[in-house]
Order: C-alpha cells, then sequence, then structure tokens
C-alpha cells in the first residue's frame, strides 16, 4: 500500500508540475548525481522540498514554489518520509480544495485564460517566460501532445497518425473551453 501511495503522489506531482519528476533536478555544485529516476529515490533526492536539499537542485521549470502550503507539505510526507504517506482519499480531498468554490481555489490568471494558479505571480506565466528566454516555448507547447510515432511506418499509418493527432488536439481545445 505504501508504494501505491507513493506511485499516485508521483503522479499528481506531475499533474501539478508540468510533467516535472519529484526526483529530477539539477545537482547542487559538483555533486555526482545518480543517473536514473529509481536510484534516485532510493536515495531520497527530492528537490520540492519545503526544506532544501543538499545535493539537487529544482527544475528550473517546476512550478513547485506556487503550490500552496498544504500541497507542498501532502508532497513532503509523501517523498522525504518513510512514514505514513497521504491516501488517495487525502489527494482526492485536497484537489476538491483546490477547485473554484474549495477552501484553497486556484486563481484565475488574469493575462492567460488557459493559466491557474495557487499564488501569485501566476507560475505559468513565469514558466512561458523562462522557455521564451530559453528558446523552447513552442517546443514545450507541441509537448503537450505525446503521440508515439512508429520509426517504419507505411504511408497508409502515418496518414491515420496524423488524422489521429489532428483529431485529439482538436477535442483537447473543445474540452479545454
Amino acid at each position: 500500500e505504501s508504494q501505491d501511495r507513493f506511485s499516485l503522489a508521483v503522479i499528481v506531482f506531475q499533474l501539478f508540475n508540468m510533467d516535472v519528476h519529484p526526483f529530477s533536478g539539477d545537482p547542487v555544485d559538483d555533486y555526482q548525481l545518480p543517473e536514473t529516476i529509481r536510484a534516485r529515490i532510493e536515495t531520497r533526492l527530492y528537490a520540492y522540498g519545503n526544506l532544501a536539499n543538499d545535493h539537487i537542485n529544482p527544475s528550473r521549470y517546476s512550478l513547485h514554489d506556487t503550490f500552496d502550503l498544504e500541497t507542498r507539505q501532502l508532497f513532503d510526507l509523501a517523498f522525504e518520509e518513510e512514514g505514513i504517506r497521504p491516501s488517495a482519499r487525502a489527494w482526492g480531498v485536497h484537489a476538491r480544495s483546490l477547485l473554484p468554490g474549495g477552501s484553497r481555489a486556484m486563481k484565475k490568471c488574469a493575462y492567460n485564460e488557459d493559466h491557474c494558479y495557487f499564488s501569485d505571480p501566476c507560475g505559468l506565466c513565469e514558466i512561458d517566460d523562462l522557455k521564451k528566454e530559453d528558446g523552447k516555448y513552442d517546443q514545450a507547447r507541441e509537448e503537450n501532445f505525446h503521440f508515439p510515432t512508429p520509426t517504419i511506418a507505411s504511408n497508409a499509418n502515418k496518414s491515420k497518425l496524423q488524422k489521429i493527432k489532428h483529431r485529439s488536439k482538436r477535442l483537447y481545445w473543445r474540452l479545454k473551453k
């Protein structure tokens, strides 16, 4: 059950943090980070806690600093401690509190109607600005759509994949309105 709760927390973290993994990040100074996520988990290299990790810095594109305190505390419980991790019910109750009408409802961004955020300023606007500076903005926008493309595919299969991709994008934007 503890592993299931850990896995759920990883999924929730990635949903809240634009697919950034909770054990990804950059080394502090010359620290040699393990290459695999599994090894980073085993050595507890969680970079997004309320207290800084001595060996790993958060990803430059992380929104974790904009999470409300309770959200960060739930992630800390899930990733820093070996004890009791938050249950699916706890995550559900917390997620409902972030929805409109909830006790900690997320705010709508005044500059981009697609953005919601926990605390000022809008973290998504800040990440967009960073990606523009790094020349990764358009690439990042396309990365929202993960469609596997076969390495060897007939023209018929390529055509089918393009149609599926196009329909999926249309559906995504329709649901987003």
